[in-house]
């Protein structure tokens, strides 16, 4: 609650555009390469329960991580409390190749260079 008041000016409020949520990622899941629909938010990607091994193996089908994000051309792995920032108007997915779920909290903040 504290973290979340600090960032009550950044956070999208009283409009149609800005969302928080929990996102869950089955096992042996994936979300397609898509687009944000605008670049006035950044979102926040932050991993609350990862799956305890991501090392890739022969049946990978990404060779740095078993569970991740790519962003544009940049893939990272998930990391609990560590969290992502990324513009999601560049094209990304996500993957879960795993056999645990991967839960993150999403936030949809202003984007810095937007005057509000």
């Amino acid at each position: 609650t504290k973290i979340i008041k600090e960032m009550e000016p950044m956070l999208f409020l009283n409009n149609p555009f800005g969302f928080s949520f929990f996102s869950t990622l089955h096992e042996k899941s994936f979300i397609k390469p898509h687009f944000g629909p605008m670049n006035l938010r950044l979102r926040i990607h932050l991993p609350l329960i990862v799956p305890s091994d991501v090392t890739p193996d022969a049946f990978s089908s990404k060779p740095q991580t078993k569970c991740g994000i790519r962003v544009g051309n940049q893939i990272r792995s998930w990391e609990e409390g560590k969290a992502v920032v990324l513009d999601d108007s560049f094209e990304h997915e996500v993957w879960n190749e795993t056999k645990e779920v991967r839960v993150i909290l999403l936030l949809d903040v202003w984007h810095p260079d937007v005057a509000v």
